[in-house]
């Protein structure tokens, strides 16, 4: 066996540090509450999370959202878990 040639002949890479960052959770509301209650307060926890990714990305990041919470779905004293909306797929949460 002998090999005639190889595509591609070059493959560019781009390197970059990485870094974490501590940065605050808000949660993304969409819809509207049904007319017969009314959102009095809420609350998040954990309140901030430590993301970790390329430097490029973290060091312009001021905080992380959640998946959409649908209001028009929400019941009385619910309570939910919800998973980040991590705004670019080479991050993770520490």
């Amino acid at each position: 066996i002998e090999v005639e040639d190889v595509s591609p002949k070059k493959i560019v890479t781009k390197l970059e540090k990485k870094a974490s960052k501590l940065v605050p959770v808000r949660p993304t509301f969409i819809g509207q509450l049904p007319a017969s209650l009314t959102m009095k307060t809420w609350s998040i926890s954990p309140k901030e999370v430590e993301i970790y990714g390329p430097r490029s990305v973290i060091i312009s990041l001021k905080e992380i959202s959640t998946r959409p919470i649908e209001l028009d779905s929400l019941m009385v004293g619910e309570e939910l878990m919800m998973e980040l909306n991590l705004p670019d797929e080479r991050m993770a949460v520490m």
